[in-house]
């Protein structure tokens, strides 16, 4: 799953994670727990050249 936050302007980040259902947030199965692969964000301090 991806999801992508921003503002009026464009997406200022995005997360991709692996789902699971709610019952399972701390399940004892690591498998079925839900889990952060990979967090996109843009730098604090944006930089234009063209």
């Amino acid at each position: 799953m991806n999801a992508v936050g921003g503002t009026e302007r464009g997406a200022d980040m995005a997360i991709v994670l692996k789902t699971a259902f709610s019952c399972d947030l701390f399940a004892k199965d690591p498998d079925k727990r839900p889990e952060v692969w990979e967090i996109l964000a843009l730098p604090r301090t944006k930089r234009w050249w063209w």
